[in-house]
């Protein structure tokens, strides 16, 4: 696919306080500040994020959506209202709120909803668990960036086939998910 296709974002909410991010600075902060549960949360999901695929685009059909500029999400990162981004936190249109969820957008209608829901809670919990830091997000897209400059900044490819993702579910590190 050359274009944006159909999908399912899980968005997960979080009470005011935990995201420290409006919009007027957002885009702009290197570093944004929330919550280091949150963030541990976060971090959790997006080092399963590659195995998560199993779950939340369970179809060989999925996998034709994650393709630079399809909004699906091609490399594993993360980012503020980066529509690139698989997971991101979006940014409310009005300048004096605060975010208030992050998205996961590397999901389509394809997956069971409790089992993809189950297997995202289970990456943030294992964050959580071991104190994961989440990495600078990506503000552009990763596309864009040469192999050196993503290499650099820890931006992976995301499998290229749902055969591919589940050959990611094998070993240790995959069990907290299983």
């Amino acid at each position: 696919a050359d274009s944006a296709g159909s999908d399912l974002p899980q968005a997960a909410s979080a009470p005011d306080n935990l995201f420290n991010l409006t919009p007027s600075e957002g885009l702009f902060k290197a570093e944004p500040e929330f919550d280091p549960v949150l963030e541990r949360f976060m971090a959790g999901v997006l080092a399963h994020l590659s195995r998560l695929l199993c779950f939340t685009a369970p179809s060989p059909t999925s996998f034709l959506r994650f393709g630079a500029g399809c909004w699906a999400g091609a490399y594993k990162f993360w980012g503020v209202s980066n529509k690139e981004a698989p997971l991101r936190i979006p940014l409310p249109p009005n300048p004096a709120s605060k975010a208030t969820n992050f998205e996961i957008k590397c999901m389509d209608s394809s997956a069971c909803p409790y089992l993809a829901l189950a297997a995202i809670v289970a990456a943030g919990v294992d964050g959580v668990k071991k104190e994961m830091k989440l990495p600078k997000p990506c503000q552009v897209d990763p596309g864009s960036l040469s192999e050196a400059e993503r290499s650099e900044a820890g931006i992976e490819e995301f499998p290229p086939s749902l055969n591919e993702a589940f050959d990611l579910l094998d070993g240790e590190e995959a069990a907290p998910i299983k």
